[in-house]
């Protein structure tokens, strides 16, 4: 906790400060999440917001089996296994996972046949998984997304799977507590999207469902995100069709020099603000486009709305360099505790060929108006090309952000924590804990003071940088400290209100 303090009297004017810190994003030391040989890719991990110290990730492994780990001490260390034994049967990846607020672990992934989704729940942070909760079989079906956040009823949760299953659906659940989930509904059909596919799902504060997604998807260029909303949250409920569409030049198989062979899609991403700040019910939405359909130029973009998926913002672009290399596989994810929104990504800047990654992330805190500068992840560069039998970066990334901690999930070769069994000739799952630093709390000075009858009429100011702080009042030193309500007003760059002091002495700190 930051202070800030002036002391006010009719007589004597005195203010004083500390520097003021600028707001920076601190990248903490790469993590080898596995540590085991062959193949490992197409990562996804979660948060638990009922205790952050705990942390579940997993990923493709291509061999009848994902991989997977679990930490519970904020990401430090990671106990890491192959499914099997730990109520999974035989796997074959698109693994997707969330927490919910009760702590419970919604993981899905496809069966080893692919023929089927099999959904899962874990109670004890992702070490087993005990609760088969649903099995979806059918030969259409492709990249699950599964989702918790807020129930439609009041201290409730839900969970959420999006899919495509031709034509994309969604069905949930309601969730009561921990390892009390209620049954899945039936599938909700998406209006438009017979030919969509790489999409992406949101719960709103109230319970609302947004799903996006790419159509057509069959490489077809330009083509279009398109939106849909579950304004009830119901699982019984239905979808409408968003009047707005986004158009883009960045097809579902765009091949680039970095993912010659798998190649790209937009990697469609969505996030709703849950939290209690500015921006609550904020949908915001992160996509890769690039200016012509040629082009190896892709980019990084981010738009909000604030009518859940009606209209949207300008695109804002993430990524800062300013060169003409790739940028892909974005993901984003916003912190519940400050509603600040994270994105990480595979970027090629530094690659002079163009095709080599290293993992990039950026954090906002004005509501997606714009980003602080981007910060270099990982410690290494990785090639995928020619890994997992073409398969290489697989189809996305993992992130989760919770409280200012920001933990993105990638595949790396460059064995930068010497403990990659296979050296560099094969891929782990790597993370790292991005921490955004707050700036200080600024200066609180004493723009001007009156003696009235009554005692003294003081007005305060002080710098509009920093959101959420409190003004506070104590008659000495120690002493009891009171929140002062007066009405605040916003002059330029400066927030500024007045108080009446009865006592001719009076103490002011502004706390963060």
């Amino acid at each position: 906790m930051k202070f800030f303090c002036a002391f006010a009297s009719a007589s004597i004017l005195a203010w004083f400060c500390t520097q003021l810190s600028a707001q920076t994003l601190v990248v903490g030391p790469n993590l080898n999440i596995n540590r085991q040989t062959g193949y490992q890719a197409e990562e996804a991990i979660a948060i638990d917001p009922s205790n952050p110290n705990r942390l579940f990730a997993w990923s493709n492994d291509l061999n009848g089996r994902n991989s997977a780990g679990y930490s519970t001490n904020g990401g430090a260390s990671w106990t890491s296994r192959f499914t099997g034994a730990d109520g999974w049967p035989a796997l074959g990846g698109d693994p997707t996972c969330s927490f919910d607020k009760f702590g419970n672990l919604f993981a899905a992934s496809f069966r080893s046949n692919f023929a089927s989704i099999l959904i899962r729940a874990s109670t004890n942070g992702g070490q087993t998984f005990s609760n088969a909760l649903l099995t979806i079989t059918s030969p259409l079906l492709d990249q699950p997304t599964i989702k918790a956040g807020p129930g439609i009823s009041a201290g409730q949760q839900a969970v959420w799977v999006f899919y495509l299953n031709s034509p994309m659906v969604a069905r949930g659940a309601a969730v009561t507590g921990l390892g009390a989930f209620g049954a899945f509904g039936s599938e909700l059909a998406i209006p438009d999207s017979d030919n969509g596919n790489f999409g992406d799902i949101a719960i709103g504060p109230n319970g609302q469902v947004v799903v996006a997604f790419q159509t057509p998807a069959d490489g077809t260029e330009p083509c279009s995100i398109e939106f849909a909303l579950n304004s009830s949250g119901s699982t019984s409920g239905s979808f409408t069709l968003s009047p707005t569409t986004i158009s883009i030049n960045v097809g579902g198989f765009r091949s680039i020099p970095a993912q010659p062979t798998r190649t790209v899609d937009a990697e469609v991403g969505l996030a709703y603000d849950i939290s209690n700040g500015p921006h609550r019910g904020r949908l915001y939405l992160v996509y890769t486009d690039a200016a012509s359909t040629s082009t190896d130029d892709l980019n990084i973009f981010l738009r909000y709305s604030d009518d859940d998926g009606s209209t949207w913002s300008s695109p804002v672009r993430v990524n800062d360099d300013t060169g003409s290399n790739s940028q892909f596989f974005s993901k984003i994810a916003l912190d519940p505790v400050t509603g600040n929104i994270g994105v990480a990504w595979y970027d090629c800047r530094n690659s002079s060929a163009n095709n080599r990654v290293e993992l990039w992330a950026a954090v906002s805190v004005d509501g997606g108006v714009s980003f602080l500068p981007n910060v270099k992840v990982s410690a290494g560069s990785t090639s995928g090309i020619g890994k997992g039998g073409g398969n290489e970066l697989g189809d996305y990334i993992g992130l989760d952000f919770y409280n200012n901690a920001l933990y993105p999930c990638w595949a790396d070769d460059s064995n930068s924590t010497g403990d990659n069994p296979s050296g560099t000739s094969n891929l782990d799952y790597y993370t790292a804990r991005v921490t955004f630093v707050p700036p200080a709390v600024p200066p609180l000075a004493i723009a001007a003071a009156q003696l009235t009858g009554s005692g003294e009429v003081l007005t305060l100011t002080w710098t509009n940088n920093v959101a959420n702080v409190v003004l506070e009042s104590t008659g000495a030193l120690p002493g009891t400290w009171s929140t002062v309500n007066t009405p605040r007003v916003t002059n330029g760059n400066f927030v500024v209100t007045t108080v009446t002091n009865a006592a001719m002495a009076q103490f002011y700190r502004l706390r963060r």
